[in-house]
């Protein structure tokens, strides 16, 4: 590690990151597997059409 007092700070992350939620998306590849797409490239595509739309 190049800087050696990072090291409390990246324990501590490192528990908080592990301990906290799953997330509940899934990944554009997954996605496509899911959905039959053999291109991960359609879900990018597909991703992309909804981008702007809000979040709830």
């Amino acid at each position: 590690m190049a800087f050696p007092s990072f090291r409390p700070y990246t324990r501590r992350l490192r528990v908080q990151v592990l301990r906290g939620p799953v997330p509940a998306h899934i990944g554009n590849q997954r996605w496509a597997g899911q959905q039959g797409f053999d291109d991960v490239g359609t879900a990018h595509r597909r991703g992309a059409e909804h981008i702007e739309r809000p979040v709830a």
